[in-house]
């Protein structure tokens, strides 16, 4: 395994330079006291195993680290410093292992079996995970397998990832929207646990690592699909019954409905209303037949009672399509609602409707 040394401390380099000479299957290939070079040298000369200080100089190994995994993410990284608090840090980069210095013979060779097995571990090829996000809120290896998680917190995590996939999240955001309660010794702690049970589950599975560390946020890199922009592929097409159905048959629920994701809510009303309005305009414009009407209404009724716009709208579809009896329990069911639900004794708004 072509192998390079980096580390400023010239004992430590000597000492790491004779582990490496005196383990089989390792080819020492290049040592640096110098940060700025690692990136362009780890490119240059084809470099499997990576020996990393946490500190060079005035460099940052942390980061590194991130720039070879976006780069190459199949160089294999391992941390070798005196300082333990930087553990933590070292496995949000997803490196292998972690080494304090001075490293000890059995300490390094026990580092060298593990990139050895994560070396013979076979990858799935990358397909997209299938995220279930307007109907029960879970993950899918495939069309018919569900990828189980350890915890909920774990399946939400993924989710939050995958929403604000622009750019990812810090650790200070994460925290406070899974663990709001929670001080920050606490919820800190719970982030770093969940993110490594989330990496075995993928592990265990044969996926790749889906979420890097990258310039102090996380970010999901593994691809997802989702019915989310099919959806709004169909809201932008003409308005058709074979459009109308497909949007019927995807929007099986609100955005992560049946999870109450706090930070989803604002969206998953947006979106409603979007979905809402299309099927308003649907309906308007004669688009819709008896069974799709009937769908609707199941789905969307509270919504439709709640605005005068929509009353009338639905009230107008079944007069020009001589439902007048439909179109009069339909307004009996509105002023029923209205009564009981919102406290409204009478509607000026339904007598002009019937005059």
């Amino acid at each position: 395994m072509r192998t390079m040394i980096v580390d400023d401390e010239i004992p430590a380099l000597k000492l790491l330079e004779k582990h490496v000479n005196a383990q089989e299957g390792l080819t020492l290939i290049y040592t640096t006291t110098i940060g700025e070079e690692v990136v362009e040298k780890v490119k240059e000369l084809d470099i499997e195993l990576l020996l990393l200080d946490i500190n060079i100089g005035n460099v940052l190994g942390i980061e590194l680290a991130e720039e070879i995994n976006r780069i190459n993410p199949t160089v294999n990284i391992v941390f070798v410093t005196a300082y333990s608090e930087y553990a933590v840090t070292a496995f949000e980069v997803n490196a292998i292992d972690y080494l304090l210095k001075p490293v000890t013979k059995n300490r390094f060779a026990k580092m060298i079996k593990k990139v050895g097995s994560r070396k013979e571990e076979k990858v799935e090829q990358q397909r997209p995970l299938i995220f279930d996000i307007f109907s029960e809120g879970q993950i899918f290896k495939n069309q018919h397998t569900l990828l189980e998680l350890r915890t909920k917190k774990a399946l939400e995590l993924l989710f939050i990832l995958w929403h604000f996939s622009d750019g990812g999240l810090n650790k200070e955001q994460l925290v406070e929207y899974l663990w709001p309660d929670q001080v920050k010794e606490s919820s800190t702690m719970m982030l770093h646990t969940t993110i490594y049970q989330i990496r075995q589950v993928f592990k265990k599975n044969k996926l790749q690592n889906p979420i890097i560390y990258k310039q102090g946020r996380y970010i999901l890199t593994y691809p997802v699909e989702t019915p989310l922009n099919k959806l709004k592929g169909l809201l932008k097409e003409p308005i058709t019954l074979h459009n109308i159905m497909k949007v019927l048959d995807i929007y099986k629920e609100r955005y992560f409905a049946m999870s109450d994701y706090l930070w989803a809510e604002e969206y998953s009303q947006h979106f409603h209303q979007i979905v809402l309005e299309y099927l308003m305009k649907a309906i308007k414009q004669n688009c819709v037949d008896q069974s799709i009407m009937t769908r609707i209404l199941y789905k969307f009724k509270e919504d439709l009672l709640l605005e005068e716009d929509y009353v009338e709208i639905v009230y107008y579809y079944y007069q020009q399509n001589n439902q007048h009896i439909r179109a009069m329990e339909f307004l009996k069911e509105t002023d029923e609602y209205w009564r009981n639900e919102l406290d409204i004794p009478y509607s000026h708004f339904i007598d002009r409707l019937t005059s």
